[in-house]
């Protein structure tokens, strides 16, 4: 009984760590899109979900960006080369005589148009940095014109604290394999733990242990930092860990928490924080239902005491019908 669920973890753990990509191949065009809001002739517009966007530093020979959508950031890559290949472009369309008016803008209604007009500052801000540069742009250049850029459209600070977050996102996208082993050996504990009583091994607590404490077990880590918008905005911050608290917390949708919850919570560190897989900054934080370490034992202790009150009537009715049958006898 326990193999089943330890190996359906582990199996769907593999599969997704496979897959598991920091960021998705972007385009240069759409790079250039939210570096200078040039329009190059391959750009189709961005994210069909995305509220705004912008770039991010170079890491490994490989530049970023991203896309803000309500609940997460979608991360793209694209070569530094590709991105260079296009800088000339970009020039001759900053500085053409139509300028980058895209052809959409000739048809009302079209999303490119709007994303255009949105970019002005961005346009002008690029206009500034180039203006007087004969030379192409060289890799060393790419770097520090991007924060040239960032500075003359006032959006200097507030990219700081973007690429900080990038970076550490990044950091750990590359230690993902930490995340996907950590989260195969809990759950398979936590399984072994609340399924004890089915191995060939002594019990080392009485099975009202076992079933009292397996809900705030199982929500421990998410208590100490893992996986903290789980509740928030979905599954995430984790693979399959996320999905097991989300089962795991319907029924306890009846126990609310309390002012003892958040002083539980608040006191606990937040040591496994660094193993998160989260998807970036939200633009707005949304409620499901709230899990704490108070309810989540309240929780395990009422299904115990169902339990033994129900061991408890199913004995007295066998021992009232014993003693019928005797006394008949």
């Amino acid at each position: 009984m326990i193999s089943l669920p330890v190996v359906a973890t582990w199996a769907l753990l593999a599969l997704l760590g496979r897959s598991f990509v920091i960021a998705t191949p972007g385009s240069s065009p759409e790079y250039w899109e939210y570096l200078c809001g040039v329009q190059l002739p391959p750009f189709r517009g961005h994210h069909p979900y995305s509220r705004s966007g912008g770039t991010l530093p170079e890491v490994e020979n490989s530049l970023y960006y991203f896309a803000q959508l309500h609940h997460e950031e979608v991360l793209y890559s694209v070569p530094t080369d590709q991105v260079l290949g296009d800088a000339e472009a970009v020039r001759v369309v900053l500085f053409g005589e139509e300028r980058d008016l895209p052809a959409s803008c000739y048809e009302d209604g079209r999303d490119l148009c709007r994303v255009y007009w949105n970019a002005s500052e961005t346009r002008e801000a690029c206009r500034g940095v180039l203006q007087g540069q004969r030379t192409p742009i060289s890799a060393a250049e790419l770097r520090t014109f991007r924060g040239a850029v960032l500075s003359r459209s006032k959006r200097a600070q507030e990219s700081e604290a973007e690429d900080r977050a990038f970076l550490e996102r990044f950091r750990r996208g590359r230690r993902v394999w930490l995340t996907l082993a950590f989260e195969g050996l809990y759950v398979t504990a936590w399984w072994a733990f609340v399924a004890w009583k089915l191995l060939p091994l002594p019990r080392p607590v009485s099975w009202r242990w076992q079933v009292g404490v397996a809900p705030l077990l199982l929500f421990l880590p998410y208590f100490l930092g893992y996986a903290p918008m789980t509740f928030s905005f979905g599954p995430s911050g984790g693979f399959i860990y996320p999905a097991y608290l989300m089962v795991a917390s319907l029924p306890l949708h009846f126990i609310p928490c309390t002012r003892a919850d958040e002083v539980v919570w608040n006191s606990l560190p937040k040591i496994l924080s660094p193993l998160s897989q989260l998807p970036g900054h939200p633009l707005a934080a949304s409620f499901m239902v709230c899990v704490g370490p108070v309810s989540s034992l309240i929780a395990g202790v009422s299904v115990v005491a169902l339990f033994s009150l129900a061991i408890f009537v199913t004995r007295g009715l066998r021992v009232r019908a014993v003693r019928k049958v005797n006394n008949a006898s």
